[in-house]
């Protein structure tokens, strides 16, 4: 008898383990298992946050938690907004090499939302501006009931990367 109670409550475990995330996931947000201090005292490594898609620029906000793709890396990375700035967006130049600014229909600079970014336990900003509307970013916030995951290889196996 002993023995299948111990079955059931581990699949009853084992199950929930496995519809956390897609609950979360059918609500349009994501769980990311936070691995550094960069954020404390908000986050600390071993934390779980909640992402939720923003899909405007208009929803990013200085002072907003965001996860996103720094240029140039595969690593997510949340930190605080410390500036937005709206500059030329830039594209390369196949036959130059060069970077030159997108231009819509009439002729003119399309603009783009830059995030100026950095860790609430870091002493400086983050080197490079992220341009919003080309790499990930999503709101991050802490949930209430998951405030510190045991099982991080499982966290790390619901990891997402989000495209615009």
């Amino acid at each position: 008898m002993a023995l299948w109670v111990v079955v059931v409550v581990g699949a009853l475990v084992y199950l929930t383990s496995l519809a956390v995330p897609l609950w979360y996931q059918a609500n349009g947000q994501r769980l990311l298992l936070v691995t550094s201090g960069s954020m404390a005292p908000k986050f600390t490594a071993g934390d779980v946050v909640v992402l939720k898609a923003i899909t405007d620029e208009s929803q990013l906000q200085v002072d907003q938690v965001v996860t996103f793709r720094p240029v140039g890396s595969q690593t997510l990375v949340t930190h605080r907004i410390v500036e937005l700035h709206r500059l030329p967006a830039l594209e390369q130049d196949t036959a130059s090499g060069r970077m030159v600014p997108v231009l819509d229909d009439q002729g003119n600079q399309i603009l783009q939302a830059y995030l100026v970014t950095k860790g609430d336990a870091n002493e400086h900003r983050d080197p490079n501006a992220t341009p919003a509307g080309v790499r990930c970013c999503s709101g991050a916030s802490r949930p209430g009931a998951a405030r510190r995951c045991s099982s991080r290889r499982w966290l790390r196996s619901a990891c997402w990367s989000c495209s615009r």
